[in-house]
């Protein structure tokens, strides 16, 4: 499935995480991240992975039309 710029920046909002705190925890540049989701850069196959990978762990789910959305938590 093709991810784009603005599904990594949907994911991120949805889980309303700062762009620095994910740019850390993945050990990224702030700057790098913003141009990856403003659509400023192309990045690598490996840091959209990456990114994918991040937020799926998060509960992001990315749809094949462009949505995102976070799953629902189950009540345990």
């Amino acid at each position: 499935m093709f991810i784009t710029a603005s599904q990594l920046l949907m994911a991120r909002e949805a889980l309303r995480i700062p762009t620095r705190v994910v740019a850390a925890d993945l050990k990224m540049s702030y700057p790098g991240l913003s141009r990856i989701e403003t659509g400023k850069t192309d990045p690598q196959m490996s840091t959209i992975n990456k990114l994918v990978t991040y937020y799926q762990s998060k509960g992001v789910e990315f749809g094949p039309d462009g949505w995102v959305r976070v799953k629902p938590r189950s009540a345990e």
